[in-house]
């Protein structure tokens, strides 16, 4: 038997070629039952979808006479989320400081303190909020890499 401590994240990792999704629906089962049994608060479920790697490089072996995109970056796999948290500190920024811009004009350095200000904010209350903006820590720590590897990328290119 598989020992099991809380966790606010359970990953489950699902094999399609080896279970079937009532085989992944009784995991996820045994693993909730666990919880109450120890009255533990529920985690919540991430399920990964585990495929065979021969799978994964498939897409460079397509056809590229139609569409040649073989090599380049599938932005699909960037989680959504994180566009959406860095967008809510534009908005908070641009309001504030009423341009949408204005970011270029501040050296990277105050952006990599700034980034770890909120990393160090973040490690201590996880789900604690910037006193000024209101808005959490870890999306300000998204919104500070962004511009850090915005002006990062410039320099190199210049």
């Amino acid at each position: 038997m598989i020992e099991i401590k809380p966790q606010k994240t359970m990953f489950i990792y699902f094999y399609p070629e080896e279970e079937t999704l009532d085989e992944l629906a009784n995991k996820i089962r045994n693993v909730a039952a666990s919880y109450m049994e120890n009255g533990w608060e529920l985690p919540k479920f991430q399920v990964w979808r585990v495929v065979p790697e021969d799978t994964v490089t498939r897409t460079e072996e397509t056809n590229q006479t139609a569409k040649a995109d073989s090599g380049k970056l599938d932005l699909t796999l960037v989680p959504r989320q994180i566009i959406w948290d860095i967008a809510e500190v534009r908005r908070y920024g641009n309001e504030k400081y009423h341009s949408p811009d204005n970011w270029k004009d501040v050296e990277v350095e105050r952006y990599r303190a700034a980034a770890f200000r909120h990393l160090l904010a973040y490690l201590e209350d996880p789900q604690g909020k910037d006193a000024e903006s209101g808005i959490e820590h870890y999306k300000h720590m998204a919104c500070n890499m962004a511009f850090i590897c915005e002006m990062e990328n410039e320099k190199w290119k210049n």
